[in-house]
């Protein structure tokens, strides 16, 4: 077991120098002779104390300065000095060898701290030296050195690293690394509120003892005065000029040196025990710093320094929580531990207070326990038996003097209790009283928060249904129940004085329900294929998500989804009666439904691989499908069994198709063979012509005598049936042919593909009658029978119903449904035909939509639209790669763009023009932003630094550095006071642009911060993150307050709406969302895009919501005949 107290001898020893402190304080003649002479068994250790005191006296000055200021704190580190050199003459020159001395931060008893500035390296360091004019001993030049080489031993990030040691002029110095903030002595009362900071930075302290420790460095003057702490308030334990190595005799620090300083010295310091001098001296240290940081004071501290080393050795310190009730037992218990006088009381080593600091902080039982006030009265006798003896003595007699002043003073209490039992109930009564006013006070208290929190609780719930009842309503409108939709945007209508929570999603769903409904919503997959009824009145569609859909083409809604096959579905076909319905899918089946009753009546197995394409006959009840394992499959359509397999195809059979008169099928695919078989004898009559690619579509002309075939380069071929000879062929899209069909009367050939347009042609002038753009590829086609519509398969999940004459979205005939309102414009979206957009910017009068992109580390594209038609204005040219951001000036008058070209680039609007190309990134640009004054112009890049630009004067005007990785995200505050930055490192950083600095680092982001946005009001800044997650912050304190969840991908771009109440997201999973942005709830989901949305940007009337991404440019319109919601909200 560890002994609890010191020897006999030691304590003693610590009561004789107890007793000549107290007489020299008291002013007795307390001859140092005398005291030798009264305690010869103590000679040698009062002869060691007595040299110290000696010692003392030489430092007068400086100690009896800091008692009349009543600090006794200062450093009592005592050396061989002369006079005191005048400060102004510490150096002529400003200079030491490498170094400029920049000024003096500080001095001791020997040496003297400049800041200076190294010039080879032009680095900023703290260099320390012998005082000018000090009459230094060889063992004070000693001691110098022996602080820099233990520095040298030490590689801590809480120790201050030494960078270099040398000698000039026969001057001695080192220097270390120069930490500016002040010592932690000028920031004690930071920490007196926070016991748990005291108690992570004294984790941090102890950590940096324990190395030194290990590395044999006892530091020996451990004080708040000697810790320094930097901007980031990181600490770093410093002035190693007392410390020695552990392993070594005490050569320096000879019987007339007392080192350290008196409030923070151990007791076995004081007494000079060297030998016993360990470890323990430093965890004391140790303590008392945690002392100072709980209570804001040294735990001893007395006018006189000899005060103080007397509160030392003999009084225990007062209990931290004395003076913080915030300090607890087990804190309280761990700080008096390390200040025990006896040093096999204090932990063993830095090592155990770190083990109980890091226990306290994560709510665990410590190590340590608290001293009994029994057994420190015990420890106390036990130091100073003969005190305590007295004690026991004058205890027994004053008991007995108690004894008989009780008896007297019993009468007296008699008397006065029955006069305080009086005044003590007349005081209950005025209690009483006052009770009752404060309870009906705290009730009426209570009653108001409870009605706030009820309102709270109330406008919560109707914010909660505004966001359901959109999220249905949008359901609603896509499943083809618009007169639903409308009912439940009718219920939001705010009444008079009520509260309006409509924002930019509303407006959006009523007007698309005041369109025509010419795109068919519905599919969550590619829509591969398409068919009409041959009554007219129903339309089939097949998808990538496996249904099958009918569809009312009168009413354009959902009639029936078909599920069953296991597979994307390739193919969809009516029956000659169109009682029938055929599907092929991915799953190697065909599938045969009953239309009326929407059951699947047959499933047809055979083909080993995926079905592309199937085809009834005309008049029977025959149906051919064609399949990627070459085959061509005859079924009997009433029986469902297989009646013939066609073999010729060397690869996928990808299109089929009947004569008009079932005579012939045609049959095409990746062997590139058109080829005829004769139905009846189930034979080929031979090939009848090739291309030169695949070949994914073929089609008759109603009367049978030509056939159209298209291939993957775009190419059309016409066919002689008859004569078995090509007619000629044309170049009908750019690239993809994926559907070629004949209209009913045989005068227009319809074309579609993988260019995103649908194309009529006279086939027998092969020459182009029109072209309908479309935003996204087109699988499948079918002609109505009176020729004057034709509908779409789309690979955006989506159905569009073209007016042939017209070229625009077919309104069809009058719809009598009397709750539906009159019908306008179509489409849920206008879709402008640019690919690979990273950036879309309205211009300030809205008048412009700027869209920059191109293929990444490959081209640049920038070009201006009119926002209002959708018409390309110009291409502005310069960038020679990819354009990632694009912003106007507040006035319009520039066009600011950033690219991976390395460049900043502005254009002037009036004409177009480039005006300057701004060089100064050292990599890609990523973000340019204008000030909302347009005064600045900020850019981020893939190196880390964010650079300010004068936009006048196309000159630099500074630069923000403090992300470790790319700057991908820019923005302003409205009040342009406060700069925000996304970077890839995770963090956002809070700029304050007056002082250049940055004044919050806001983390929580688990991936790249792809994007940022101040609300209108610009107390919230909304980001979007890789980790799919949007965040919103106060803006001004850091915090964050609400994180979004609904992406299934990272978010790469957000925007509040002008008015606030909106929040708009674009992502990687190829959707835009709609948010609320007081409760983070989704409105609404756009999904218009079939790739990566990059960019999303409101317009300024907040009517239309840009969105660009890999695959296009969609505009989002809000109704034009509403007014949008009035006063802004942040």
């Amino acid at each position: 077991m560890r002994p609890n107290s010191l020897s006999e001898h030691e304590q003693r020893l610590g009561e004789v120098i107890a007793a000549y402190l107290e007489a020299i304080d008291r002013g007795d003649q307390a001859r140092q002779e005398d005291w030798l002479a009264r305690y010869p068994e103590f000679a040698a250790e009062l002869e060691e104390f007595f040299a110290g005191v000696e010692q003392v006296d030489q430092l007068a000055a400086p100690l009896r300065s800091s008692a009349d200021g009543h600090d006794s704190t200062a450093t009592w580190a005592v050396y061989s000095v002369g006079p005191r050199a005048d400060a102004a003459s510490a150096t002529s020159t400003r200079s030491l060898g490498d170094y400029e001395l920049l000024e003096e931060i500080g001095r001791g008893g020997m040496g003297i701290v400049y800041k200076a500035r190294q010039r080879s390296l032009n680095r900023l360091v703290a260099l320390k030296m012998l005082r000018p004019g000090l009459l230094a001993s060889p063992a004070d030049l000693q001691r110098f050195r022996n602080e820099a080489a233990i520095l040298a031993t030490l590689d801590h990030p809480n120790i201050l690293p030494i960078y270099e040691i040398g000698e000039c002029h026969g001057q001695p110095y080192f220097t270390i690394k120069l930490v500016e903030g002040g010592s932690l002595a000028e920031h004690l009362a930071e920490f007196r509120g926070d016991p748990r900071n005291s108690a992570r930075l004294l984790l941090v302290l102890a950590d940096a003892v324990h190395h030194a420790h290990r590395h044999g460095v006892l530091h020996r003057d451990l004080k708040p005065s000697n810790v320094l702490l930097d901007s980031q308030q990181r600490a770093y334990i410093t002035d190693f000029g007392l410390a020695r190595q552990l392993d070594r005799d005490e050569t320096l620090s000879c019987s007339r040196d007392m080192l350290g300083t008196p409030s923070y010295m151990a007791p076995e310091q004081i007494l000079g025990r060297k030998k016993a001098t360990s470890a323990a001296a430093d965890v004391y240290g140790l303590g008392a710093i945690l002392y100072s940081l709980l209570t804001g004071r040294a735990p001893f501290r007395e006018p006189t320094v000899f005060g103080t080393l007397e509160q030392v050795l003999v009084q225990d310190p007062e209990p931290p929580s004395s003076a913080n009730r915030r300090v607890d037992r087990d804190l309280q218990t761990i700080c008096l531990k390390c200040l025990e006088k006896d040093p096999r009381n204090r932990y063993a080593c830095a090592g155990e207070l770190m083990d109980d600091l890091a226990r306290w902080l994560d709510g665990k039982l410590i190590r340590a326990r608290s001293v009994g006030r029994l057994a420190r009265f015990w420890r106390w006798c036990k130091r100073f038996p003969a005190v305590a003896g007295l004690t026991a003595t004058t205890a027994v007699l004053l008991v007995a003097i108690a004894v008989s002043l009780a008896l007297s003073n019993l009468r007296i209490s008699q008397a006065q209790r029955e006069t305080e039992t009086e005044r003590q109930k007349a005081v209950l009564e005025a209690r009483e009283a006052a009770r009752q006013r404060d309870y009906a006070r705290d009730q009426q208290q209570i009653a108001e928060q409870q009605r706030s929190i009820a309102d709270l609780s109330a406008s919560a719930a109707r914010r909660s249904l505004y966001a359901a009842d959109m999220n249905l309503a949008q359901y609603a409108w896509e499943s083809g129940h618009a007169a639903r939709a409308l009912e439940l945007l009718e219920s939001h209508r705010p009444r008079p004085g009520g509260q309006d929570l409509r924002g930019f999603e509303w407006y959006y769903l009523w007007r698309l329900c005041h369109s025509d409904r010419a795109t068919l919503l519905g599919h969550e997959g590619w829509v591969s294929s398409v068919a009409i009824a041959p009554d007219g009145k129903t339309l089939a569609t097949a998808s990538f998500d496996h249904t099958v859909r009918l569809w009312d083409l009168a009413a354009r809604r959902t009639l029936a989804v078909l599920r069953g096959h296991t597979g994307s579905i390739i193919c969809v076909a009516f029956g000659p009666d169109g009682r029938t319905l055929a599907s092929g899918s991915v799953d190697r089946t065909v599938r045969l439904w009953d239309v009326a009753t929407r059951k699947q009546r047959a499933t047809l197995a055979g083909h080993s691989q995926v079905v592309w394409s199937l085809t009834f006959h005309p008049d029977r009840a025959l149906l051919a499908t064609g399949s990627h394992d070459g085959s061509i499959k005859l079924w009997n359509a009433a029986t469902a069994r297989e009646e013939s397999t066609l073999a010729g195809h060397t690869a996928g059979v990808w299109s089929v198709a009947f004569s008009p008169d079932g005579r012939w099928l045609a049959s095409a695919g990746y062997d590139c063979q058109v080829r005829l078989w004769d139905v009846a004898a189930a034979k080929e009559q031979g090939p009848l012509g090739s291309h030169s690619s695949w070949v994914y579509a073929v089609g008759f002309s109603p009367d049978g005598k030509r056939l159209a075939s298209g291939d993957v380069q775009g190419n059309v071929k016409l066919w002689d049936v008859s004569q078995r000879r090509e007619l000629g062929g044309f170049q009908a899209h750019a690239y993809g042919l994926l559907a070629t069909v004949f209209s009913p009367d045989g005068a227009t050939l319809a074309t579609a593909g993988a260019d995103q347009t649908i194309r009529l042609w006279d086939p027998a002038a092969r020459r182009e009658l029109a072209t309908f753009p479309e935003h996204s590829s087109i699988s499948s086609l079918a002609w109505a029978a009176d020729g004057e519509m034709l509908a779409a398969a789309a690979a955006d999940n989506t159905v569009r119903l073209w007016n042939v004459k017209t070229g625009k979205p077919w309104s069809g005939p009058e719809v009598h449904v009397s709750e539906l309102p009159p019908t306008g414009q179509v489409l849920d979206r206008r879709t402008l035909p640019m690919a690979n957009v990273m950036s879309v910017a309205f211009s300030p009068d809205g008048r412009i939509l700027a869209s920059g992109g191109g293929a990444l580390g490959q081209d640049a594209v920038l070009q201006l639209f009119d926002a209002r038609t959708g018409d390309k204005r110009t291409s502005l040219q310069g960038h020679t790669n990819s354009v990632l951001s694009a912003a106007f000036a507040p006035d319009g008058r520039w066009l600011a763009t950033a690219s991976m070209d390395g460049t900043v680039r502005l254009w002037e609007m009036r004409g177009g023009k480039p005006v300057a190309a701004l060089h100064g990134h050292s990599g890609h640009c990523c973000a340019v932003a204008f000030s909302p004054d347009g005064r600045t112009l900020a850019s981020g890049g893939f190196d880390a630094i964010v650079r300010l630009w004068d936009p006048a004067t196309r000159r630099p005007c500074g630069q923000l550095a403090g992300h470790t990785a790319p700057v991908w995200s820019i923005a302003f505050a409205p009040d342009g006071a406060t700069l925000a930055t996304g970077s890839f490192d995770g963090s956002i950083k809070l700029w304050d642009l007056a002082a250049r600095r940055a004044r919050a680092t806001l983390q929580g982001h688990a991936g790249n911060v792809y994007a940022l946005a101040f609300a209108p009001g610009g107390k919230t800044l909304a980001s979007g993150s890789m980790d799919g997650a949007a965040k919103l912050w106060d803006a001004q304190t850091g915090e964050e307050q609400l994180t979004i969840h609904g992406h299934t991908a990272g978010i790469s771009s957000i925007a509040y709406s002008p008015d606030g109440r909106t929040l708009a997201t674009g992502s990687l999973d190829h959707t835009a969302r709609l948010w609320d942005p007081v409760t983070g709830q989704q409105r609404a989901t756009l999904r218009g895009h079939t790739q990566i949305v990059y960019s999303v940007a409101f317009s300024p009337d907040g009517r239309t919501l840009a969105t660009g991404g890999s695959d296009c440019v969609n505009l989002w319109e809000a109704d034009v005949g509403e007014v949008l919601a009035g006063a802004k909200e942040d």
